[in-house]
């Protein structure tokens, strides 16, 4: 049975949060730059131009902001998609690279209850060693896939690895 960790309700809360914040403040500089009166005459020459922190407020800053929403909101649906699966071949990552439970050589859990990641290092290309790191603020239910991954590779329970984990 396969066991999936979806992406992470807290990376999307994150996302959300910074789309509005990005959109209140550039609302409140374009208010600023655009209807606000007094701030307009505070930030204008005496030749009637105005002065840069006008055109910060009616320009740069709002047109920033709308930039920075625009990625929060494509990092947000990104991150939706993304999913790491442990089936029966292996683990399954977001990007689409398989790594075989035979290429497993060793699971990191120690920081897990604390921390909320792991790390598994596998045999990556032409046999260098490479490490994975999983987080829970990337990914929702990685308990459940950290059990199957023990499972599946039957890797030694921390008290039998001489407390340096699975």
């Amino acid at each position: 049975m396969a066991v999936i960790a979806q992406a992470s309700t807290y990376k999307q809360r994150t996302n959300t949060i910074l789309i509005l914040a990005c959109v209140a403040f550039g609302a409140w500089f374009f208010y600023d730059g655009w209807f606000n009166a007094e701030f307009q005459e505070a930030n204008t020459r005496s030749d009637g131009t105005a002065n840069v922190t006008l055109q910060l407020n009616r320009i740069w800053i709002p047109l920033g902001c709308v930039v920075a929403a625009a990625y929060f909101g494509l990092s947000s649906l990104r991150c939706r998609s993304k999913q790491v699966v442990a089936d029966a071949q292996g683990l399954l990552l977001a990007n689409g690279a398989r790594i075989a439970y035979e290429d497993i050589l060793k699971i990191d859990k120690r920081e897990f209850q604390q921390k909320g990641r792991f790390a598994v290092t596998h045999e990556g290309e032409r046999g260098s060693e490479q490490v994975l790191t999983l987080s829970d603020r990337d990914y929702d239910g990685l308990g459940l896939l950290l059990d199957e991954l023990v499972k599946q590779t039957g890797a030694a329970p921390q008290s039998e690895a001489g407390g340096q984990g699975a």
